[in-house]
């Protein structure tokens, strides 16, 4: 593979990321990809072989670049307090977000999502708080994605008015309250 090669692939992957992340998936098309990239749609195809295999790469990339779950980090509930509250700052974190919100109904992608979800989310959950139950998991992990799809999706304003740092503290304190273990408790 040549380094023009290469690029393009890389433009096609940042252009799905792009197109992905405001649109679901069924309402995207590779053609208006390939338009974004200025290629013909037969070289999305050859790049990436389906539009479901571009949009596995493409969500792969957008968590990835998304940094997450950096290495074990300190306080886990409030690093992912903090993602959640500033996405909107953070064009990587958003791409990622809106991905997996905007797509989630769709069929065809429904278990590419459900997979991300798992594997970025849920896991690094438990690797972070191995005492947790999958019960505290899974609604710790609903409590702030249902929080981004209210605000992104709904367009709810949930914390419009309310200082960033009172913001911040309520929402730990949320995720600590699902997570009241001794040993789990005073590291969020």
């Amino acid at each position: 593979m040549t380094a023009t090669e290469t690029t393009t692939r890389d433009r096609i992957l940042n252009a799905a990321i792009a197109r992905f992340s405001r649109n679901s998936y069924d309402d995207t098309g590779l053609r208006s990809i390939a338009e974004d990239v200025k290629v013909d749609v037969s070289y999305v195809h050859r790049c990436f072989g389906s539009k479901q295999a571009l949009f596995s790469a493409a969500l792969q990339e957008a968590v990835r670049q998304s940094n997450f779950f950096p290495a074990r980090a300190p306080g886990l509930g409030g690093h992912l307090v903090r993602l959640i509250l500033e996405r909107r700052n953070d064009g990587c974190n958003a791409a990622a977000f809106e991905m997996l919100l905007c797509s989630t109904g769709s069929r065809d992608v429904k278990p590419l999502v459900r997979e991300a979800v798992t594997r970025s989310f849920i896991e690094p959950f438990f690797e972070e708080f191995p005492d947790a139950t999958k019960q505290e998991v899974a609604f710790a992990a609903a409590l702030l994605v249902g929080i981004a799809a209210c605000e992104d999706v709904l367009h709810l304003e949930l914390f419009e008015g309310r200082d960033a740092k009172a913001n911040e503290s309520f929402l730990a304190e949320q995720v600590r309250r699902i997570f009241c273990t001794a040993e789990t408790a005073g590291t969020l």
